[in-house]
């Protein structure tokens, strides 16, 4: 069985064409002013992953600007664990650069999968 689990670890990460950067918010108090802001900390850089459309919907009717909603799902190694609300850039093999916010990343054994709102795309 393990050696099962390893070729079909090995095939996925032939699927891994993308590369990402992630972000975890953390407070810092300004020391001259004692405002608390949100900076982004780098926890993964320059990372391969694979990220994949698992939903498109249509536009929604009724508003002053029709808006769609894409879902996609981030697929990387089992050590990359997302927590909701983290920041995520993704730079495609093809081309596109993708920004957004994950949920909890969900392992199975020999990959995680995140679920991602693109916020921004480039």
């Amino acid at each position: 069985m393990l050696k099962d689990l390893e070729r079909e670890k090995r095939i996925l990460d032939k699927t891994y064409c993308d590369r990402m950067d992630g972000y975890r918010y953390r407070l810092v108090k300004d020391a001259d002013s004692g405002e608390t802001r949100q900076e982004p900390d780098r926890i993964y850089e320059n990372r391969r992953c694979a990220l994949s459309l698992s939903g498109n919907d249509a536009p929604e009717e009724g508003t002053i600007t029709d808006s769609s909603t894409s879902k996609y799902t981030l697929f990387a190694a089992p050590e990359i664990l997302f927590r909701e609300n983290d920041l995520v850039v993704v730079r495609t093999a093809s081309g596109p650069i993708y920004e957004g916010r994950t949920g909890r990343t969900y392992v199975v054994l020999n990959h995680g999968e995140t679920p991602v709102k693109v916020e921004k795309s480039v």
